[in-house]
């Protein structure tokens, strides 16, 4: 209870404060991700990538209840594969608003999920581009290898607006939340937003 309560209280929090925070967590953004889920419609389906994605989601499941959100993961053997492919065959099949929130390497690697005319317009993507598998910086064995950057968190060249662009979706990129994203996320229309983690 005093967990959420606390978590609660950091939504309310502007940027300039979280930034005093950053001394005293890993990363701002699983900050950030409550802020985005805490902006997703009432009655909604949310489909989270991994791998990050999927941890910061354990701070904000209050969210979710008060707001009657299902969760949607292909955790499985924690695989990136298949993330945006699931995400639009459940938009497509379903009148609710669905939301992907995934990383920048994971929608790179499934991308192909959206190579067909049918994108729903009820389906909402928002890249976190990390530049690579971010989650690396934080696990204890791999973030102290000389080859975390190449090998591990492996960062790709990535042009999610000519994605976007290519395939329909309406594109907007940003490096704080907006606070017209909620009137976004709730039109309907297929948008991509990638949000630049610095």
């Amino acid at each position: 209870k005093e967990l959420a309560q606390n978590n609660k209280n950091l939504l309310l929090l502007d940027f300039k404060e979280q930034e005093k925070l950053k001394a005293n967590t890993d990363s701002d953004e699983w900050i950030v991700v409550g802020k985005i889920i805490n902006q997703l419609p009432e009655n909604s389906v949310l489909h989270l990538g991994n791998s990050s994605p999927i941890r910061y989601l354990l701070n904000w499941n209050f969210i979710l209840k008060d707001k009657n959100i299902e969760v949607q993961a292909n955790r499985g053997t924690s695989g990136i594969d298949g993330c945006v492919s699931t995400a639009v065959g459940m938009a497509q099949a379903d009148e609710r608003k669905h939301t992907l929130i995934i990383g920048d390497l994971a929608m790179m690697y499934d991308r192909n999920g959206l190579w067909h005319k049918h994108i729903p317009s009820n389906l909402t993507i928002v890249v976190i581009n990390n530049q690579g598998g971010g989650i690396f910086r934080k696990i204890e064995g791999p973030k102290k290898q000389p080859e975390l950057e190449e090998y591990f968190v492996n960062a790709q060249p990535c042009d999610f607006e000519s994605l976007a662009k290519m395939h329909g979706l309406v594109y907007e990129q940003f490096r704080q939340i907006p606070t017209y994203l909620h009137e976004k996320m709730v039109a309907n229309v297929p948008y991509l937003f990638e949000w630049l983690v610095e």
